[in-house]
């Protein structure tokens, strides 16, 4: 039971993390295409 709540906090942190990486990627990659259009 522990080691299956375990996997699915595991599997659910990294789906966040990646979430949140992407997004700051995204971000990232936007605020230079705007600099470099300026």
């Amino acid at each position: 039971m522990f080691l299956l709540l375990n996997s699915f906090g595991l599997s659910f942190f990294t789906t966040v993390c990646s979430d949140t990486l992407s997004l700051i990627v995204l971000s990232v990659f936007s605020v230079l295409r705007t600099l470099q259009y300026s």
